[in-house]
C-alpha cells in the first residue's frame, strides 16, 4: 500500500481491457479539453482511492500539462506528424 492512500479502496483493483480502455478514453477526453480541470482529472485517475494530500498530485498534473503543451499545440503536432508517418509507412512497404 502506498503512503497517504488508505481504506479498502486502496487495494489494487483488477484491471480489465474494458476498464483500461474506458479509463484511457476518459483521461484523453479530459486532456483534449481547451481548459483542463485538474481536480476532475485527478478524481478520474484516483478513482475510489483516498489521498491525504492532493496538492502534490495536482502540482504534478499542472507541471505535466505545461511540459506537454496545450491541446491546440498537441493537435497541430498531431496533424503535422501524420502525413510524414503515413508516407514513411508507404515507402517502407513499397
Amino acid at each position: 500500500m502506498m503512503s497517504g492512500i488508505s481504506g479498502p479502496e486502496a487495494a489494487r483493483a483488477r484491471i480489465t481491457v474494458e476498464s483500461h480502455l474506458a479509463l484511457s478514453a476518459t483521461i484523453n477526453w479530459h486532456l483534449a479539453a481547451r481548459k483542463i480541470d485538474l481536480g476532475a482529472l485527478l478524481r478520474v485517475i484516483l478513482g475510489p482511492a483516498r489521498v491525504s494530500d492532493r496538492a502534490p498530485l495536482l502540482e504534478t498534473l499542472s507541471y505535466l500539462r505545461c511540459a506537454t503543451g496545450s491541446a491546440d499545440a498537441r493537435a497541430v503536432r498531431g496533424r503535422l506528424a501524420l502525413p510524414a508517418h503515413r508516407s514513411h509507412a508507404r515507402a517502407h512497404h513499397a
